[in-house]
């Protein structure tokens, strides 16, 4: 149901001169991303066997970085951050 003036209750649709407006309404935009900030979430706040069990699946796959990562983080505690 849109909300549309003059649209029926029951109608899913909008009138078409009220969507005939809106369409010229639409306006593009382009950003330019110059900075991306992320964060590492590695279970710090799991429990250490959940920590563990995912630190050996990701080495298991070959992923030995990140599941040391995860050791490391588990030993660190949560951070804040």
């Amino acid at each position: 149901m849109f909300g549309a003036p003059g649209a029926s209750v029951n109608s899913p649709h909008p009138p078409r001169d009220y969507m005939s407006q809106m369409l010229q309404n639409i306006v593009g935009l382009e950003l330019r991303i110059t900075r991306l900030e992320g964060k590492w979430k590695l279970g710090q706040n799991r429990e250490a066997r959940d920590r563990e069990g995912a630190a050996v699946g990701l080495a298991q796959r070959g992923e030995l970085l990140m599941a040391e990562a995860m050791r490391e983080a588990g030993r660190l505690g949560p951070t804040n951050t």
